[in-house]
């Protein structure tokens, strides 16, 4: 019973994350519409997805994660890489089940392309935070 409520607890976190999740990443796609997420799609996400794959999800969408500091920046963008690279495989293993709806699939390959661009850009700047960060060290007495 207790697993039950934790995994129900669980699926409605899930849902509200990769719901915001679908509607911020891609300004290209389409609002989330729940009502075409099935009841095996739901499944799916919330036997892959851990609690607090979907909380750091839900900090990188919302942007809560970066601080203003290059040093603390760099470790964000870490944490954050390493958190696209945790979850991607799900969602690219998701765009091509074909037990999932349509509707996933499709939402789930978007996705994936867009983890495959914010991690080129997050690469593209840690360099620059790490040579800021180095250089404020430097700095210190």
């Amino acid at each position: 019973m207790i697993f039950y409520k934790r995994n129900a607890v669980s699926t409605v976190a899930l849902i509200a994350t990769v719901s915001m999740l679908f509607a911020v990443a891609a300004f290209a796609m389409e609002p989330l519409d729940i009502k075409r997420i099935s009841d095996d799609d739901k499944i799916f996400f919330a036997s892959r997805l851990h609690v607090d794959q979907i909380e750091k999800l839900s900090r990188i969408i919302n942007h809560d994660a970066f601080s203003k500091l290059p040093c603390e920046k760099v470790a964000e963008i870490n944490k954050t890489l390493g958190t696209i690279k945790a979850v991607a495989p799900i969602f690219r293993e998701a765009s091509a089940n074909g037990e999932l709806s349509a509707y996933s699939r499709n939402y789930s390959s978007q996705l994936v392309h867009e983890f495959t661009a914010t991690t080129k850009a997050l690469n593209e700047l840690l360099p620059r935070y790490k040579n800021k960060c180095a250089a404020k060290a430097e700095k210190r007495p």
